[in-house]
């Protein structure tokens, strides 16, 4: 046990110091509050204006925004008029769009707070919106930009063309320094919005110069174009970019491309080109899988890039300062580096890391950082596991915060290409000795079968999250046998493989010495495990000593909007908008408490109590609910529509939602069974799937297992009882009301019980993330659903420990948080 430890902090402290330069900056969010405070109130109003009059606008300012950002930076510079204006460019001439829109914005912000906001802001602001209000993402965007004193019409010219290869695309994004995640992420903008003709015609017609079409374009698609794009026709006419849902930003886009249905040559390259398959395929393919994975990865891709060159007030790097501990607060400003796409149920160890540094502050409170404690307890580990030691150099202090989208950029994936490694190496002055010294620990621990099926099979089935050891030779030690399998080819992942299979490479003599000599290897991870704990560190008074090296279950949801104090909202969130109801119940309780004992009890315990007497009074289990909580001072919407799960979430998503809050299968299973009660269905954090064995869902939910479940044939879930099927679609026929509800559980709507789990037996499952945890073939949740069928005491049982073990996630306590005087406002 104390090896598998080990090597899990080992992992944690690798990943900790990858984490990019640039990843904090003095742009924030706040930045306007008091000298413009209605600032995103007043851009939302003129750009819903702008939506209502041509909804086609949406798609126009988020491409402003992105063609601003590729020249000179986010500066706005993409605005000015002049012989060397951008608008006069090959990419922007009678193309870009939007520049009215804009300048009605910037009117009405001036006429609030005079030479305030630059209009590289409202730029940035603007596109969010867009996005937003057409069925997108929400996230915070840090302001303070200023605008560019002159444009580049060179610049402009050179911005990703439609007609050019997938490696001259990835090139582009590289020079302004994104990477291929951000160039598959922000080509999902093209889910909206139209193409002119001009832009796609040559693949109709003589696509190669010999006359012939586009042969990775489907026959329909290419029919119904031609019709609009004839030979010789008008070049200005447009065509929707997608299809199936023109006006809507999801991942339709993304659907269409696995059918050749990409409009433009730019788009269907990133799934069907040669190079896409080591680079873009396989996140067009989780993307058309997972609207929610797109949407976190784009709402990444977006923040990125709206950083992109010198920010007001420039920038310092972060390295090894302890953020990869941090739990997202993005009200703080703090994205979570954990739900970074490498991250995401790979990294264990954090416990670990909790019950070090709670021991250190019972001795010596406030002195040393996490930062340090996760540099002494990866040189332990690889000690213990019988690698080299060395002196750990220690003084580092925490990072205030955490950046998922460098994460995500930094760290290295398992399909990188050997050159792609190096670089993300060379960021932090690591060279390739390092690079392959570090990729030796690889020598023991686990991946998950999701980082490698790509090198297998064409994956269609089993858990994505299986562990298999990295080195099969000696899997609980550290020694030099991960050479010795390269030399073999028996590599796992495949950034492994490629130290020693690429020709010519100056790696491969390194694993030829490391693998002959393990005493070489071992000198040389320490020197570079030295190196690598020295990459950007804070000293002296920059940081902090974090108290919690982390930092639930706080009444946030109860919160009303209050942009002024940064409250967002999660009442709005995608999951609950029209979803959630109970709020004036607990305000009258809250109303009574505050009569009897004022001051004293918190919103997010009588959430608690609730919750618990709800399930009682229904015919359900009793528990002791623990108290003490406190209410937190915010809310945060975009965080409620990342965690929170949706219906049309797979297993592994499902699985991963509840594992970042330490709940597992049983609590996932357990849970489904209900969430609070049918009328005080209030999800606070962590969140939960909804309200299963009672209660009541819109048809918007479930719509399209109705009526469209692929998304392109008009078929249905083929999982639904058919019989069953018949009684949802008159009750959520196609084209009606959304917001209609029918029950969840159909046996016994208003009781709780187990009745909801032999639903699923029998496939009557209203949503999709309910079925699927009978319908998973060899998933474990199947035997706890039959379990629960089988007997409602089990259920109760293991509901009401999940309910508990639910209730004390991360909870605020002591002097943190406040308690609310009125649970919808911060005091």
């Amino acid at each position: 046990m104390m090896k598998t430890q080990n090597k899990n902090v080992l992992l944690t402290i690798f990943t900790l110091c990858m984490i990019c330069s640039g990843a904090r900056s003095q742009l924030s969010p706040g930045i306007y509050d008091k000298s413009c405070p209605y600032l995103v109130q007043i851009v939302r109003k003129q750009v819903n204006m702008a939506l209502k009059a041509e909804i086609r606008m949406a798609a126009s300012l988020i491409r402003l925004h992105f063609h601003d950002c590729f020249v000179n930076g986010c500066d706005a510079s993409v605005l000015l008029d002049g012989a060397d204006s951008e608008k006069l460019s090959i990419s922007n001439a009678n193309s870009a769009r939007g520049f009215e829109v804009v300048d009605t914005i910037k009117a009405a912000v001036e006429s609030a707070c005079p030479g305030v906001v630059s209009c590289a802001d409202i730029l940035t602001l603007a596109a969010r919106e867009s996005v937003y209000m057409t069925g997108g993402p929400m996230w915070r965007v840090a302001l303070g930009r200023k605008d560019g004193l002159v444009a580049n019409q060179s610049s402009a010219n050179n911005l990703p063309s439609p007609f050019e290869p997938l490696d001259a695309i990835i090139a582009k994004f590289q020079a302004v320094g994104l990477n291929v995640t951000d160039v598959v992420a922000l080509s999902g903008a093209h889910t909206f919005g139209q193409a002119k003709c001009d832009l796609f015609r040559n693949r109709l017609f003589n696509f190669t110069g010999q006359g012939s079409p586009d042969a990775t374009l489907e026959t329909t698609l290419l029919s119904d174009l031609r019709t609009v794009c004839p030979i010789g026709g008008n070049g200005n006419v447009t065509a929707p970019l997608d299809r199936n849902s023109t006006d809507v930003f999801d991942n339709n886009y993304f659907k269409n491309l696995l059918q050749g249905k990409g409009l433009l040559s730019s788009d269907q390259i990133l799934f069907s080109s040669d190079l896409a398959v080591n680079t873009t395929k396989r996140l067009v393919e989780a993307y058309s899988q997972s609207q929610s994975l797109f949407f976190r990865d784009f709402t990444c891709s977006m923040i990125r890039m709206g950083g992109i060159m010198n920010p007001i007030n420039g920038s310092s790097g972060e390295g090894c300062d302890g953020s990869v501990l941090l739990d997202a607060a993005p009200a703080d400003g703090v994205e979570g580096e954990k739900e970074a796409f490498q991250n995401a149920g790979s990294l264990d160890g954090f416990e670990v890391i909790d019950d070090i540094k709670t021991a250190l502050e019972n001795v010596c409170p406030g002195v040393v950082s996490c930062a340090d404690i996760l540099a002494i307890a990866a040189e332990i580990s690889v000690s213990l596991a019988g690698g080299p030691s060395w002196d750990v150099l220690l003084g580092r202090r925490d990072g205030r915060t955490a950046n998922r989208g460098e994460a995500v950029t930094a760290l290295p994936l398992g399909p990188d290409s050997l050159e792609i490694l190096t670089s993300k190496f060379s960021v932090h002055n690591l060279d390739t000795t390092d690079l392959v010294a570090l990729s030796g620990a690889h020598t023991f621990g686990r991946v998950q079968c999701g980082v490698i099926t790509n090198r297998l099979h064409n994956f269609s089935g089993g858990s994505l999250t299986a562990r298999v050891n990295l080195d099969d030779t000696s899997p609980d030690s550290f020694d030099n046998d991960y050479f010795k399998n390269l030399q073999n080819n028996r590599g796992v992942i495949e950034s492994d493989q490629i130290l020693f299979s690429s020709t010519g490479s100056p790696t491969v003599s390194l694993v030829n010495r490391f693998a002959e000599n393990q005493n070489e290897f071992f000198g040389n991870f320490a020197r570079s495990m030295i190196k690598m704990g020295n990459v950007k560190v804070l000293t002296g008074t920059e940081g902090e000593i974090r108290r919690d090296c982390r930092r639930g279950c706080d009444g946030s949801v109860l919160l009303d909007a209050a942009p002024v104090d940064g409250v967002e909202g999660e009442k709005e969130a995608f999951q609950n908008a029209g979803s959630l109801d109970g709020f004036e119940v607990i305000d009258d309780i809250k109303t009574a408490l505050e009569n009897i004992c004022p001051g004293v009890v918190s919103c997010a315990d009588i959430l608690a109590i609730a919750a618990e007497i709800s399930v009682s009074l229904a015919g359900g289990p009793s528990w002791d609910v623990l108290l003490g909580r406190r209410d937190g001072r915010t809310a945060n919407r975009g965080d409620a529509v990342a965690a929170l799960p949706l219906g049309p979430d797979s297993m592994e998503i499902l699985t991963s939602k509840f594992s970042v809050h330490n709940l597992d299968t049983t609590d996932l299973v357990a849970l489904s069974g209900n969430l609070y009660i049918p009328v005080l269905n209030l999800r606070s954090r962590p969140k939960n799937i909804g309200a299963h064995t009672f209660g009541r869902v819109q048809c918007g939910v479930i719509t399209n297992r109705l009526h469209n479940f692929t998304g392109n044939n008009g078929q249905s879930d083929p999982s639904i009882e058919p019989k069953f099927l018949k009684t949802l679609r008159r009750k959520c026929p196609q084209g009606r009301s959304l917001t209609a509800r029918v029950n969840l559980d159909p046996t016994s709507p208003d009781t709780f019980d187990n009745d909801y789990f032999k639903n699923l037996q029998n496939n009557r499952g209203v949503i999709e993330s309910d079925q699927i945890l009978f319908s998973s073939k060899g998933a474990p949740t199947v035997s706890l659903v039959n379990r629960f069928a089988k007997s409602q005491r089990k259920f109760y049982k293991a509901f009401a420990k999940s309910m508990i073990k639910m209730g004390n996630v991360r909870v605020l306590t002591g002097d943190d948080g406040e308690i609310r005087r009125d649970c919808r406002r911060v005091n």
